[in-house]
This record gives structure tokens, C-alpha cells and sequence, in this order.
């Protein structure tokens, strides 16, 4: 096995044509699960396995026979945050483009079911970090955003999505578990009311 690892090189062209050593593989996608739902024409780590190889093998037998093991959510949430990743396009900024943003929460929230409850809160605190809400006052922190119910002041970035995506059930609980707000700070009314009022 060894032998065929170091030996074997695949050519994929996926986003730009490349050259993949098997040695160099850590993980592989299944399509029985969050690979179903990431986006193949956004940054994935180079240590994947080609998901034009991996489709066409079972899941299972992949992980028994080779030192490989599946990406999970929270792999593929670390590598598209990395400054270095964000950096190479601003198509796939998560806090620069609402379109991408808006398709990371989705992936987010497709899979939100069926993860740990410790995995949860690890994207939750990735997440929190990161400008990655799209509101109606730009790409905001998901303190700084107001779920869309929140219509105390005209002028709260809520949250928008192009789509016009409604918000309940898992995306809900996802934003919620980011810190996207419910309700309006009293310090914030108060201190509007002073700058009202004097």
C-alpha cells in the first residue's frame, strides 16, 4: 500500500488543473454525507482526495484500506476561513461575498442535524469570529446582525439573504449559535434615545 501511495500521481482538472499525489492524500469526501453538500467549484484543502476519484469508490472501503479518513464539516470550515485561502478570491471571501457567505451557511445549516453537539459549538466559535452574515448594511459580524424580526430601528443590519431565504428551522438554530441577535440591546436604546432626546 505504501509502495502504490508514493508511486501513483492522478491529473485533475476541477477549478484549475492539477497534479495529486496519493501520499499527499489525508482525507476524501463521501457522498453519503457532507460531501453531498459541499460546494466542489470552492476551495477545498489539498490533502483531499479528488471528488472525481472518490465518487467512484465506496466510502467505507476508502477509509478500511488506505490511511485516509472523511472530511468532516469542521475541516472544511477551518480551510476556507484560512487568511491564505480568503485571500486567493474574493468570490470565495466568506467576509466579502454574501453569495458565497449565504452558501457556506447553508452548508452549514444542511448538516447542522447530524453534528456533534461539540462540533456545533467548535464552527460556532469559527464562526463568530468571522465578518460572515449578510445583512442589509453589508457583511457584518454575527454580533453586529439582527434576525429580520428585529425591526426596532430601521437602520439594524438585518440579516438578507438574495434569496430571499426564510429563516427558521436549522438556519434559525444556526444563527442563533453564531450570536446573530433576537433582540435589541437596552444600552443601544438607551443610547439612541439620548442621541434623540439630548
Amino acid at each position: 500500500r505504501g509502495q502504490l501511495l508514493d508511486a501513483v500521481t492522478i491529473s485533475v482538472k476541477d477549478t484549475q488543473e492539477r497534479v495529486v499525489h496519493l501520499a499527499s492524500v489525508k482525507k476524501f469526501l463521501s457522498p453519503r454525507t457532507i460531501g453531498s453538500i459541499i460546494p466542489q467549484d470552492g476551495p477545498l484543502p489539498h490533502d483531499l482526495l479528488p471528488g472525481a476519484v472518490s465518487r467512484a469508490f465506496d466510502p467505507d472501503v476508502l477509509g478500511r484500506v488506505f490511511p485516509w479518513r472523511e472530511l468532516a464539516l469542521l475541516d472544511w470550515l477551518k480551510h476556507i476561513i484560512q487568511p491564505n485561502v480568503v485571500r486567493a478570491s474574493s468570490e470565495f471571501n466568506i467576509a466579502l461575498s454574501p453569495k458565497w457567505a449565504e452558501r457556506v451557511l447553508n452548508v452549514i445549516t444542511r448538516a447542522w442535524p447530524n453534528t456533534q453537539k461539540a462540533h456545533q459549538d467548535e464552527v460556532a466559535d469559527l464562526l463568530k469570529q468571522q465578518p460572515c452574515v449578510p445583512t442589509s448594511a453589508g457583511m457584518k459580524l454575527p454580533a453586529e446582525a439582527y434576525f429580520p424580526s428585529v425591526n426596532l430601528f430601521k437602520d439594524l443590519p438585518t440579516v438578507t439573504f438574495s434569496e430571499g431565504v426564510p429563516i427558521r428551522g436549522n438556519l434559525e438554530k444556526v444563527l442563533q449559535a453564531i450570536g446573530v441577535r433576537k433582540h435589541v440591546e437596552l444600552q443601544i436604546v438607551f443610547d439612541r434615545c439620548v442621541l434623540k432626546y439630548g
